[in-house]
């Protein structure tokens, strides 16, 4: 390390920006983990009813996602390569746009749920199929809470980095506390969903 001094500093500078999201996806996955640890204890019924309800989560997430992603490339390629701030702000309109209608099909998925699940698990017990009707319900708002999050809390990191590229920051805390900024919401984002 002593050796090569600008290197452990970039090294340790990249390491946080990963670090962090890492951090983010550590608190969901526990969330998760949390959730289906305190419905086990309630009975293998209820536990299954919840992996079910996070499975049918999972599938409008994945297209939210995919959308998310490709309008980041977007929204990084106006912004960091161009340095076209206006551009930057239509894309990250388009993309908050995105995931409010994402939302609103999502929502219209999750209330058809007790007429699909039933299709989809028709040998399973009416019991675990109404508490994960029941379950999936309860992820509704969780889902709304996570594409906006998400979506501002990528604006928000794109206009950080932007500034740094476009003046240079002398004071290391406001740098770090810029680095951290758009992963804390997101966690927060998290936390409340």
């Amino acid at each position: 390390i002593s050796m090569f001094p600008i290197v452990s500093k970039e090294f340790w500078k990249l390491n946080l920006q990963v670090i962090l999201p890492m951090v983010n996806g550590l608190l969901e996955s526990s969330f998760l983990l949390s959730d289906l640890i305190m419905l086990g204890h309630l009975g293998r019924g209820n536990l299954a009813a919840g992996i079910i309800g996070y499975a049918y989560y999972n599938i409008p997430w994945a297209v939210m996602e995919g959308t998310l992603y490709a309008q980041d490339m977007f929204l990084a390629r106006y912004v960091l390569v161009l340095n076209d701030r206006k551009s930057g702000r239509y894309w990250s309109c388009i993309a908050l746009l995105s995931a409010i209608l994402l939302s609103i099909l999502a929502s219209t998925i999750f209330a058809v749920s007790p007429l699909t699940v039933p299709y989809f698990l028709s040998n399973t017990k009416y019991t675990v199929i109404t508490k994960a009707v029941q379950h999936i319900f309860l992820l509704l708002p969780a889902f709304w809470f996570h594409s906006i999050f998400r979506v501002l809390q990528k604006h928000q990191q794109i206009n950080i980095q932007a500034q740094k590229k476009s003046q240079v920051v002398n004071h290391r805390l406001s740098t770090l506390w810029n680095d951290i900024k758009p992963h804390l919401i997101l966690i927060f984002g998290s936390i409340l969903g």
